[in-house]
Formats: C-alpha cells, sequence, structure tokens
C-alpha cells in the first residue's frame, strides 16, 4: 500500500457504508431466514447443523494459525451461525417468490460488497516479524478501524501466541500500536485506562465516537 491515508472524511464515509451494508445484509437474511423457518422447520435445522458445524470448525482451525495470510476473520461462532442461516434462507426465498428473488440479489451484492472490502484489507500476515513496511500498514489500517473494532482487536491479542516467538513479538508488537491510536482518538480516556491497569475492559474508558468510533 502506497501513498498517504485517506482524509478523515473520506475514511469515515467508508465505514459508514459498510456498516450500513452489514446491517442491510443481516436484515435481508434474517427475514429470509425466519420465512424459510416457519415454513420448513425441520429440513432447515437439519441443514443448518450440517453447515454450521464444519464452517464453524474450519474458521476456528484458520484463526488459531498465526501463519495464515489471510486479512483478519471475523469469530468462528458469527461465521457459523450465518452458516446455518442459509439454509432456511434458501427455503424462505422459494418461499416469497419474486420478493425473496429480490432480497437474495441484494444479499449477493452486499456480500460481494462486504468481501471485497475484508479482501482488500491490508493487514500483513500474523505470522513473521514485523517489517517497517508491514507496521506503516498497520498502522493505517487500525487507522480506519472504529473504535469497537479496535476494542476488539485489543481483547483478542491479549493471549500470548502459542507460534513460536516471532509471532509473539508481533503481537506485542501490535497491542503497542493499538495503544497508540487510542491514545490518539481519546487522549485523556486512554490514559485512565490505562492508570486503571490495561487489563480493565478500554471500552469503558474511550469513547465510542472518537475517531471513527461505532
Amino acid at each position: 500500500m502506497t501513498g498517504s491515508a485517506p482524509p478523515p472524511a473520506r475514511r469515515s464515509g467508508r465505514a459508514t457504508a459498510l456498516r450500513l451494508a452489514r446491517r442491510t445484509a443481516l436484515l435481508c437474511g434474517v427475514a429470509l431466514a425466519c420465512a424459510g423457518a416457519l415454513v420448513n422447520p425441520v429440513p432447515s435445522l437439519l441443514w443448518g447443523v450440517v453447515c454450521a458445524v464444519p464452517v464453524g470448525l474450519a474458521v476456528a482451525a484458520l484463526r488459531s494459525r498465526d501463519t495464515t495470510d489471510l486479512p483478519p476473520l471475523p469469530p468462528p461462532a458469527a461465521v457459523a451461525l450465518g452458516a446455518g442461516c442459509l439454509p432456511a434462507a434458501a427455503a424462505g426465498a422459494a418461499t416469497l417468490g419474486a420478493v425473496g428473488g429480490l432480497a437474495v440479489a441484494a444479499l449477493l451484492v452486499l456480500a460481494a460488497v462486504l468481501a471485497g472490502s475484508w479482501l482488500a484489507s491490508d493487514l500483513p500476515p500474523l505470522g513473521g516479524t514485523l517489517q517497517p513496511g508491514d507496521e506503516a500498514v498497520l498502522r493505517r489500517a487500525l487507522h480506519e478501524m472504529t473504535t469497537e473494532q479496535l476494542t476488539t482487536e485489543w481483547r483478542e491479542s491479549g493471549t500470548p501466541s502459542p507460534a513460536g516467538p516471532a509471532a509473539e513479538l508481533r503481537r506485542v508488537r501490535l497491542r503497542d500500536l493499538l495503544l497508540d491510536e487510542f491514545a490518539a482518538r481519546d487522549p485523556e480516556g486512554t490514559a485512565r485506562w490505562l492508570a486503571e491497569g490495561p487489563q480493565a475492559a478500554p471500552e469503558r474508558y474511550i469513547r465510542r465516537d472518537a475517531g471513527l468510533g461505532s
């Protein structure tokens, strides 16, 4: 990634658009899944389990590997839940006819947008030593995150890495960069939080509307 970071207005607009896309996709998916579950409850449940279990396990396995080249993955439970709702959503789309077809089309477009945003996130690989260029990319990526996403990263990076010294060094450096970003967004809140101890929940001290905070 080259060039300077996007201006704040552009970053904020992009974050808002992505939040809207996620919420719209969630609304469409839940509506279809509810319709399908009402019409075919037992098949939807059984096929939902068949879809959810392997997908959740696969995502959990990928997240446990600190040497992946993938961008940050969502929590396995959330992915498994989404996969488990697919059979019910498919049944709902078939039940609703033309309306269901429009909802599926909207979901496909939103999924493509969200997947493109995820793949375009320029976070360097989790394994190996953090190089100067990687650190600059990581700083920009953290700068574009919402405050809620930063606090999630802080919690998830709190456990020492079992993947070796290089991955552990990168985890420690990531937490240093997270502290820098928290301080840049809300210096006073960050100071109060660190005075209490970094083991405390940062969202209790750092303004949710700080920077790009949600």
